[in-house]
């Protein structure tokens, strides 16, 4: 029986329970057989069952099934999710390093909640590092060009065509390359 010696103490007319015990905390009520936890609450407009949630140990197999059942019914959300809504009817003793407990065992939210990895990046090519004749014939070929045809200034057209001239001609310098 779970918490034998504190629900003897409660159910006997001695009142030293809170003396002692790892309870001493909860200031636990024995209501129909089922050890709760007292409080400060008695007057608020509230359930019986949230006034007073049931007591369970932290190391017992009902303590990890209850804790599974809830984190599946919350769609894995997590353990602060799992403990929150664990605590509406249930007080849990070491609480949040239980559900911690049960939920790391847990393989899928693992692998679910995993650190992304970060990858390092690779050293540069050595054909984008070592210097070749770039393609300055392109440019000194457009620019001829536009000197020829007798503007003085070149216009948002003549721009337009000398940035595409030079960036086509990047490219096929670049497919040369060995």
């Amino acid at each position: 029986m779970l918490f034998f010696d504190e629900i003897s103490l409660l159910m006997s007319s001695s009142r030293d329970t809170h003396k002692s015990g790892r309870l001493l905390k909860v200031n636990p009520v024995l209501a129909d057989g089922i050890l709760r936890v007292g409080g400060r609450l008695c007057h608020a407009p509230l359930a019986f069952s949230r006034k007073h949630p049931i007591i369970l140990p932290s190391d017992h197999r009902v303590t990890r099934l209850i804790i599974e059942d809830q984190h599946r019914k919350n769609g894995h959300r997590g353990m602060a999710n799992t403990s929150t809504q664990l605590r509406q009817t249930y007080w849990i003793m070491k609480g949040t390093a239980t559900v911690r407990k049960v939920l790391g065992k847990r393989v899928f939210c693992r692998r679910r909640n995993a650190k992304m990895s970060s990858q390092v990046m690779s050293d540069l090519p050595a054909k984008t590092l070592t210097p070749h004749k770039p393609p300055f014939f392109l440019l000194v070929l457009i620019s001829l060009v536009h000197l020829r045809s007798g503007k003085p200034e070149a216009t948002s057209k003549d721009t337009a065509a000398f940035s595409l001239a030079s960036h086509l001609g990047l490219f096929i310098w670049r497919l040369r390359t060995p």
